[in-house]
């Protein structure tokens, strides 16, 4: 039974001594957070509109892009004020003059509070649309940008 013993207790002091390395180790939550900023603004306007990406998870499986006003670098998007789209699916945008097509499988909800001199147009995409758009990178004949 002594040898047992120590076989179980070694074996906890490893699981231990593991996890205390894995604590030490890995990162704060900010270190597993990516922003990617894309800035829009019409030439006759000094107001800009932002269309951010947040990415985050150990293993970057989270996303959320959303479209905001907001000058602010890491800003989380609220629902109120911002357009909010979640997950993984294509988000494409075009721009002319003061307005910006969405392109997107799942809209967003239009905030109440929208505070930009820019009209955002969503354009609800089928799976077969999307996947097109995609194919050969056939967005760009279509003067659209991939959020990415």
């Amino acid at each position: 039974m002594g040898k047992f013993k120590s076989y179980v207790l070694a074996l906890i002091l490893l699981v231990l001594l593991g996890a205390l390395t894995l604590y030490l180790v890995i990162p704060g939550k900010d270190a597993f957070e990516e922003y990617r900023i894309i800035r829009v603004a019409a030439t006759d306007k000094k107001e800009a509109v932002f269309i951010r990406q947040k990415i985050w998870g150990l293993t970057s499986d989270h996303r959320i892009v959303y479209i905001t006003a907001s000058k602010e670098d890491k800003k989380d998007p609220d629902g109120k004020t911002d357009y909010i789209f979640n997950g993984f699916s294509s988000v494409f945008y075009k721009q002319e003059k003061d307005t910006i097509f969405i392109f997107c499988s799942v809209p967003s909800d239009i905030p109440p509070n929208w505070n930009s001199p820019y009209h955002v147009v969503q354009v609800k995409l089928n799976n077969p649309d999307e996947m097109d758009l995609l194919d050969k990178e056939n967005y760009k004949k279509k003067a659209l940008i991939l959020v990415n």
